[in-house]
């Protein structure tokens, strides 16, 4: 029974999916194996989508100040600049009424006392200026200089680098020794001053970070995962209102752009070496932190799929892949699995839109490779039991046609490919075995007439004729005597009297010389067809296709007859 069940196709696809479903979660989910392949096709999905979608509508609340290569020229000073003309660009801006002035830029350690004197009074006076702080190699909290954070509050402007060295997640907090939150990123410094969120009472736990007012959460964050938050990527560079530095601080420029906006101001020069690969390109790190912040002020989050229904999708489509490998050929199996690949994308392409992130690389990777396993199985297979077969004595010696034996194995193998249909496949006709069981008419006559030497001739010549006017596929073996059998897969009953009919035009229009006199000969054909005909064994449709033959022969020779139920 159990030996009848794993020879199912459907059983062997199930086997082999549930096997991969099991590996996926107990290995790949702690060894991350494929995690780069994995993460460059989530990557195409973000790229994509920036093709076609247009930046959230907060990012009209921005304006970014760019220390661009221009303005490294223009300003005629060395990299990094001097701080007195940060100073003036903030006593500039905040004329214009910005809701909020953020440098991606650490000011840390001392620079010219009076340098320093104005960017600190220049700060004061805003009041509503966030500078940027870092953790070093060796986790030390670098903040900008004491003097800047008396009157500014300063964020954390670390990138976590996948192991590819891509951008994807950011810390949405920083512990210290004591499991205290010592730091909060630059992007949420920012959203704290934007919203006025309450720095004394948060929550932080593996989840999530909530801000919390009134025993309730003004705001809260969900993690993607324990390594943090995943940045959505909405925008590039180049979809940013962005003003060089140099501009923003020609006193000829109005500052009127800057009125009610969001002011960044970050490097976007090469020079300054602030440049990461993330799954939109190339892009200057604080272009990195505005996705991060539109991501928090809009909320939009994205979530990761469950590992366990991740592990679904890896059973689903290796399951589907295995099947269409065991009971299709290889170009029909390539066609079915590419469009079911197709579909399994836009699966995961509706996911991302209402943005949740799946693993989509370890099925679709795991599903071909197991179609082409199981491809080689099968056709590994095919060529051992050809050599088997071979090893066998399967040829008639005259006729060079397959004898008796190789005919019966043939039709058992058939016989068992129709048992193993289900579904739509199991009525129709397409999926039939048929065969032909063809006589020489007065075959008898022919070698007590012309000898059996010529009676040899025409066997083998008529023998010819019928395998030239079958497929490559089908298989024509002499029975015995002056007696043919033609296997016909995946024929039903109309098409194989069609080819029967061919065949016994063939013989008839085909002549033969002997002493210099022209001969021809007829073929008598009965044909069967296992369900069409309800002949389920290999010696019942023999028999089927034998008895319609003997109609043939009784009803006048040279003619083909289908098997009737009724005759049997």
């Amino acid at each position: 029974m159990m030996n009848r069940i794993l020879r199912s196709s459907f059983a062997k696809a199930v086997l082999i999916g549930a096997l991969s479903s099991v590996f996926y979660l107990a290995l790949l989910s702690f060894f991350p194996i494929f995690e780069i392949q994995k993460l460059k096709v989530q990557d195409s999905f973000f790229a994509v989508r920036h093709q076609w979608a247009h930046p959230p509508a907060v990012l009209n609340d921005f304006v970014l100040v760019t220390v661009d290569d221009e303005s490294i020229e223009k300003i005629q000073e060395k990299w990094p600049f001097r701080r007195s003309l940060y100073a003036e660009f903030i006593e500039k801006i905040t004329q214009a009424k910005p809701r909020l002035i953020a440098f991606d830029l650490v000011f840390s350690g001392k620079g010219e006392p009076l340098d320093d004197l104005l960017l600190v009074g220049a700060i004061e006076k805003s009041g509503q200026v966030v500078l940027a702080s870092f953790v070093d190699t060796e986790r030390n909290y670098i903040p900008p200089l004491k003097e800047f954070v008396r009157h500014a509050h300063a964020g954390v402007v670390n990138k976590l680098l996948d192991r590819d060295l891509y951008v994807r997640r950011a810390t949405l907090f920083y512990l210290g020794e004591r499991g205290g939150v010592i730091a909060w990123p630059w992007e949420v410094e920012i959203l704290i001053e934007i919203l006025h969120l309450s720095r004394e009472n948060q929550k932080v736990d593996s989840k999530s970070v909530r801000f919390i007012s009134d025993g309730k959460a003004d705001f809260m964050v969900p993690l993607y995962d324990r390594r943090g938050f995943a940045v959505n990527y909405r925008f590039d560079l180049k979809d940013v209102a962005q003003v060089p530095f140099w501009k923003a601080i020609d006193p000829r420029n109005s500052a009127d752009i800057f009125n009610g906006k969001i002011v960044l101001v970050g490097a976007t020069s090469k020079v300054a070496h602030d440049y990461y690969h993330t799954p939109l390109g190339f892009m200057p790190g604080v272009v990195v932190n505005m996705n991060l912040l539109v991501n928090l002020l809009a909320k939009d989050f994205l979530k990761k799929v469950h590992p366990i229904l991740d592990s679904v999708f890896v059973f689903a489509f290796i399951f589907l892949a295995s099947y269409f490998a065991f009971q299709h050929n290889v170009l029909r199996g390539l066609l079915v699995l590419t469009a079911a690949s197709i579909c399994f994308l836009a699966g995961f392409i509706i996911l991302f839109v209402n943005r949740y992130l799946g693993d989509c690389f370890t099925p679709l990777f795991g599903g071909w490779m197991s179609f082409i396993g199981v491809t080689f199985y099968r056709s590994f297979h095919t060529f051992l039991e050809n050599i088997q077969l071979k090893g066998k004595v399967v040829t008639d010696p005259l006729t060079g046609l397959y004898n008796r034996r190789a005919l019966e194995s043939r039709i058992e193998d058939e016989l068992e490919k129709i048992a193993r249909t289900t579904g739509a496949r199991k009525t129709d006709s397409f999926y039939d075995l048929s065969i032909l069981m063809i006589d020489i008419d007065e075959f008898k006559k022919v070698n007590d007439t012309y000898g059996h030497q010529f009676g040899d001739d025409v066997l083998k010549n008529i023998g010819f004729t019928i395998k030239n006017n079958t497929r490559k596929d089908d298989l024509v073996a002499r029975f015995g005597g002056e007696e043919f059998c033609v296997v016909l897969p995946d024929i039903g009953k109309a098409e194989a009297a069609q080819i029967a009919e061919k065949i016994r035009a063939a013989v008839e229009a085909k002549k033969f010389s002997y002493v210099n006199k022209m001969a021809s000969f007829t073929v008598s054909i009965g044909t069967a067809s296992a369900k069409a005909d309800h002949l389920l064994g290999s010696r019942g449709l023999i028999r089927g296709a034998d008895q319609a033959l003997y109609t043939a022969k009784r009803t006048g020779k040279n003619k083909v007859c289908l098997h009737q139920r009724e005759n049997r």
